[in-house]
Order: structure tokens, then C-alpha cells, then sequence
């Protein structure tokens, strides 16, 4: 037990012996002024350019080609013939066919022809060209209308190459017979003088 107390003792003395250091107190920090900066002025907003104003081109001058003067169907058009240029298989076509003539009588080649219709309930629409059936004669032209022989009913009018029209669509029927299957429609051009009077 005398240990104990001796142990006791000397613990007692070193503590006492131990002193307690203050805590640290921090110091302030510095205090640094900021310079007062002025209010910031509204930044103006660039303005809309302005756009530029088109300057005004002059007029395109166009050189208009001189429109071809109508064509009118010749003789009691249109005249129905056996079809000479597809004699087989007998009754195996119907078609129009014929020449297209200028004012002073000269075939045309280059002339569209248009054909639309109906022909044993089927529509037809087809084209041809001046110059290209030359069974017909010079600026001959010819459109199938069917491969047969059928009643049909027909519109026929003539188009230059810039697809203007150079005639009022001419009607025309069809009968179911093999020796009127062609109908051989002729045009001629009007004299650019001639003033057709209409009452």
C-alpha cells in the first residue's frame, strides 16, 4: 500500500507542477478597404442596321419571237380513208393523220400535235410531231388513237415547241369501221394580215 501511496504522491506533484497554458486568442485580421467604384452607366445596345434598299433594276426587255398566226383545218376536216399506212392486220388500227402547212403553202415540220380522248372506255392521250409520218406527204404527221377499230371520241389541237397553242381544239368522232379507221386532218396557217371577221 505504501506503493500506492508514493505513486499517488509523485503523480500529484507532477501535476502540480504542470501548468496550463492559455489558449491563443486570434488577432483580428486587417480590414481592407475597397475603393467605391462608381455605378455602372447602361451599355447602349448597337442599333439595327439598317437594310439596304434594292435599287430597282431596269426592266428585262424580252425579244418576243413573233407568234405563229393560227391554223385552221383544211377542206371538210376531218376526211375518213381506209389506213393505206397500216394495211395489216386488217381492222388492227385507227389513228389521225395528215400535213400542216404555212401561209404559203410550204409543209411545217416541228409542229406538236395532241390528241385526247376516249375510245372503248380507255382514255387516250398522245402526241405527235410535223415532219415525222412522211407516208402522209411533207410535214406529215400521225397519232394512234388505238390498236383496233372502236367508236371514240376526240379532241385534236396543234402546239408550237414553247407549248403555245396554235389552234382551238378541234372535236372529232371515230366510227367502228375498217374502212374509215384514219381520219386524215390538214392544217394550214393563217396569213398574218388576214383578220378572220366574227359576227
Amino acid at each position: 500500500m505504501l506503493k500506492r501511496f508514493c505513486l499517488l504522491l509523485c503523480l500529484t506533484l507532477l501535476l502540480s507542477a504542470c501548468r496550463v497554458l492559455p489558449e491563443p486568442t486570434p488577432e483580428p485580421l486587417p480590414t481592407i478597404s475597397l475603393p467605391t467604384l462608381p455605378p455602372p452607366s447602361p451599355t447602349p445596345l448597337p442599333s439595327p442596321t439598317p437594310l439596304p434598299t434594292p435599287t430597282p433594276e431596269p426592266p428585262l426587255e424580252i425579244q418576243a419571237q413573233p407568234a405563229l398566226p393560227p391554223f385552221i383545218p383544211l377542206q371538210q376536216a376531218p376526211v375518213f380513208a381506209p389506213p393505206f399506212a397500216h394495211p395489216q392486220p386488217p381492222c388492227g388500227w385507227m389513228g389521225v393523220a395528215g400535213q400542216v402547212f404555212d401561209e404559203e403553202g410550204r409543209p411545217l415540220n416541228g409542229i406538236i400535235v395532241s390528241v385526247v380522248g376516249n375510245v372503248a372506255g380507255q382514255s387516250v392521250d398522245a402526241l405527235g410531231f410535223t415532219g415525222l409520218a412522211t407516208a402522209y406527204g411533207p410535214g406529215g404527221y400521225e397519232v394512234t388513237l388505238h390498236n383496233g377499230v372502236a367508236p371514240g371520241i376526240f379532241w385534236l389541237q396543234l402546239f408550237d415547241l414553247a407549248a403555245q397553242p396554235l389552234t382551238e381544239p378541234l372535236n372529232f368522232t371515230m366510227l367502228n369501221d375498217c374502212s374509215t379507221s384514219l381520219a386524215v386532218i390538214n392544217f394550214r396557217q393563217l396569213d398574218a394580215a388576214f383578220q378572220p371577221v366574227l359576227p
